[in-house]
């Protein structure tokens, strides 16, 4: 049909586009470079890290197969210390039958299927919410239904232990402070962490950007 032509020759021309736009603006780069070697010193190529936050509720469930990566990535792996392991999952969640650490389980069975060999962290929140002897007994239980588990390799310890506790309220907690020191020690130790990306790959990014902005993708 004649949308359908259009539409061909709107994607033609995009890809016309990207194709001459990287092939002139590396070689552009790379002259400059050689011109004022100085230049480098200006730009940033530290590694940037992203934060995914994945929905819990199963009706998501499907769409996060589509971003958990075998590649450069740490899991968090977050649970309620607040709700007793053998609750039953509530709202929307109830029709499955899982418990809390049923739950917990199945979210990192998931992400082993996809990602064996990147480091998940595991953390209890709303550590605040319940008494010490209640939340000591909780995570023993959960880090004892660790053992002999198919991801039990995958996962990051801190002092022989493997649950982090975490109060959401304390703006200096120790237990987010761990989280974040073991993200930044974690992220250097990933395979290709730091590693070489062509030029050609980070203008072809900019220019989808562009072309998605100007609907003519």
């Amino acid at each position: 049909s004649r949308t359908e032509r259009s539409h061909e020759t709107m994607r033609a021309r995009g890809n016309d586009l990207v194709a001459e736009d990287v092939d002139s603006v590396v070689p552009d780069i790379i002259a400059r470079m050689q011109r004022d070697p100085e230049e480098l010193d200006d730009v940033d190529d530290r590694p940037q890290a992203f934060f995914l936050d994945f929905a819990g509720q199963r009706m998501y469930y499907l769409m996060h197969h589509v971003f958990i990566s075998a590649e450069l990535s740490v899991y968090l792996v977050v649970f309620s210390l607040a709700e007793p392991l053998d609750a039953p999952l509530p709202d929307e969640d109830a029709g499955s039958g899982m418990t809390q650490l049923e739950n917990l389980h199945f979210w990192l069975n998931s992400i082993h299927a996809q990602a064996p060999r990147m480091p998940v962290i595991v953390v209890g929140t709303k550590a605040d919410q319940v008494d010490a002897e209640s939340r000591e007994r909780r995570i023993e239980e959960v880090e004892a239904s660790f053992d002999g588990a198919a991801f039990e390799l995958q996962l990051v310890r801190h002092d022989g232990r493997v649950v982090v506790a975490v109060d959401n309220t304390s703006e200096g907690d120790d237990g987010v402070r761990h989280v974040r020191q073991k993200l930044l020690d974690k992220a250097p130790t990933l395979p290709d962490y730091g590693g070489e990306i062509p030029l050609g790959w980070l203008k072809f990014l900019d220019l989808c950007q562009e072309m998605v902005g100007r609907e003519t993708h």
